[in-house]
C-alpha cells in the first residue's frame, strides 16, 4: 500500500470489488429479467420493494466500509492486534444489525407495499418476495462484512470468488425454480436465497482459513470504544449515502404513480441498469478507499492526492464508456425485459436524457469516498443528499410537470452536474483562502 505505483495498485484493488458489487447487482437483475416473462405484475412488485432490498444493502455496505477502514487505518498505523480486533466487533455489530434488519423489515414491508397499490396480487407477489429476503438478509450481512475484512488486508480476489458462486447458482436455479417448478415470485426469492447461502458459506471458509492475515479473535476480543466509534463514524455516513437511493427511488416512485401505471415499472428497470454503471465506480471507491484510509493515517499528503487524481479518471472512464452504451444501443438494453417494439422506442429517450450526468455522478461517488477515507464523513454524506435528494427530488416533480417522465429522467442529469459544479467550486474558493491565509 506504501511502495507500490498508484495507478497499478488502484487497479490491482479496484476491479475485484468493481466485479463484486456488478455480481452482487446481478442476483436483482436475474431475478427481473426472468420474472418480467413470467407475470409483469410481479415485475412491479419487484420495482416497488427494490427500496426495502437496497436499504439491506446499504446496512451491509456502510458498516462494511466502517470496518474496511478502521482496520486498514490500523494496519496502516502498524497496530495488527487492533486491526483484528476491529475485525470482530465489526462481525458482532453485524449480527445485531441483523435482528434489527429482521424486525423491522418483516413489521413494515407489507404496509410499504400497501402505500403504492391496492392490488392484491402485486401486494402478494411484493410481500412474498421481499419478507424471504429479509429473513435470510443475514447472508448479505456477513457476507460482505466478511469481504471487507478481506478488502482491507489487499485480499481482492478471494470475495469475488464466493460472489461469482452466488451468482452462477442463482443463475441456474431461477428459471428451474420460477417456470419448471411453477413457484413464480416464491421461485425467485428462494433461488436468490439458496444461493446467497452457499456464498456466504464459501466467503466463511477464506476469512477462516491462513490465508487471511486479519483473524478473527473470540478469545483474546475485548470491547474497544475507539473501534467502535471509527467504524461508526464512517460506517453511519456511508450506510446513509448507500441508504439515500432507497428513499429517492421511493420518492420517485411517488411521482412517476401520477403519470402513468407503467412508469414505476419502467424506472425501475432503468434504475437496475445504471446500477451497473455505479457499481463499477463503487468498486473503483472501495478498492482506493483504504488505499487512501492508510495513507491518510501515515499523513501522506502526496500519496493521498495522487490516488484521488487517478481514480477520478479510472471513474471517468467508466461513466463515459457508460454514456456511449445507452446513448448508442438503448432499444438493446431494454429488449432484456420489454418485447413491445413501441413501448421500447418510448424508453430509449429516458435512458439517453439520464446517461448525459453519468460522467459527472461517477466524479461524484468518487469525491465522496474521499470524504469518508479521510474522516470527513459528514461531508461525504452532505455531498450524497445533495445528488440524490436535495437538487434531484425537486427537480423531478417540477420537470414532470412540464415534460412528464423525459422531465424526471432529464432531472437525474442536471443534478448530477450541479452538484460536480458545486464540489469544485466549494474545494477552489476554500483553497485561495488557505493560500491568502498562508500568505
Amino acid at each position: 500500500m506504501k511502495e507500490n505505483k498508484v495507478l497499478s495498485l488502484i487497479i490491482k484493488m479496484s476491479i475485484p470489488p468493481a466485479l463484486s458489487m456488478i455480481i452482487q447487482s446481478l442476483y436483482n437483475l436475474i431475478d427481473s429479467m426472468y420474472i418480467t416473462s413470467y407475470d409483469p405484475k410481479a415485475m412491479e412488485a419487484i420495482s416497488i420493494v427494490y427500496p426495502i432490498q437496497n436499504l439491506i444493502l446499504a446496512l451491509s455496505v456502510g458498516v462494511g466500509v466502517g470496518m474496511n477502514a478502521c482496520i486498514a487505518m490500523k494496519l496502516g498505523q502498524k497496530k495488527h492486534k487492533e486491526a483484528e480486533n476491529a475485525a470482530t466487533l465489526g462481525m458482532i455489530l453485524s449480527f445485531f444489525h441483523y435482528i434489527i434488519v429482521l424486525g423491522l423489515g418483516l413489521g413494515l414491508s407489507k404496509i410499504f407495499i400497501e402505500s403504492f397499490t391496492n392490488e392484491a396480487l402485486v401486494i402478494d407477489y411484493g410481500t412474498t418476495y421481499i419478507h424471504m429476503i429479509i429473513i435470510f438478509s443475514f447472508t448479505t450481512i456477513f457476507q460482505i462484512a466478511m469481504e471487507k475484512i478481506l478488502q482491507a488486508d489487499g485480499k481482492m480476489l478471494l470475495p469475488m470468488f464466493s460472489l461469482l458462486t452466488g451468482v452462477i447458482i442463482n443463475i441456474v436455479l431461477d428459471p428451474i425454480l420460477i417456470f419448471n417448478c411453477n413457484m413464480g415470485v416464491f421461485g425467485a426469492a428462494l433461488a436468490t436465497v439458496i444461493a446467497q447461502v452457499l456464498a456466504t458459506m464459501v466467503m466463511l471458509y477464506f476469512i477462516l482459513s491462513k490465508r487471511n492475515r486479519v483473524r478473527l479473535q473470540i478469545k483474546g476480543f475485548y470491547f474497544d470504544k475507539s473501534n467502535l466509534i471509527s467504524i461508526y463514524r464512517i460506517g453511519i455516513p456511508s450506510f446513509f449515502m448507500n441508504a439515500i437511493p432507497s428513499f429517492m427511488v421511493t420518492i420517485m416512485n411517488y411521482i412517476l404513480i401520477t403519470i402513468n401505471e407503467m412508469a414505476i415499472t419502467t424506472f425501475g428497470i432503468y434504475y437496475k441498469l445504471q446500477y451497473f454503471v455505479y457499481m463499477g465506480v463503487s468498486g473503483v471507491a472501495q478498492g482506493t478507499m483504504p488505499l487512501m484510509s492508510y495513507s491518510f493515517g501515515a499523513r501522506d499528503e502526496k500519496r493521498l492526492q495522487v490516488l484521488l487524481k487517478d481514480s477520478i479518471l479510472l471513474s471517468l472512464g467508466i461513466g463515459a464508456i457508460a454514456t456511449l452504451i445507452f446513448m448508442g444501443i438503448p432499444n438493446l438494453l431494454m429488449m432484456m425485459f420489454y418485447e413491445d417494439q413501441q413501448l421500447i422506442a418510448q424508453t430509449n429517450t429516458f435512458l439517453r436524457l439520464a446517461s448525459i450526468g453519468f460522467c459527472f455522478g461517477c466524479i461524484n461517488y468518487i469525491m465522496a469516498s474521499y470524504f469518508q477515507s479521510i474522516q470527513r464523513g459528514i461531508t461525504s454524506l452532505f455531498l450524497s443528499l445533495l445528488r440524490q435528494l436535495f437538487l434531484l427530488l425537486p427537480l423531478a416533480y417540477l420537470l414532470s410537470m412540464l415534460l412528464d417522465e423525459n422531465g424526471v429522467y432529464l432531472s437525474i442529469a442536471l443534478s448530477e452536474i450541479t452538484t460536480t459544479l458545486l464540489v469544485f467550486s466549494s474545494i477552489f474558493i476554500k483553497k485561495r483562502i488557505r493560500n491568502k491565509h498562508d500568505k
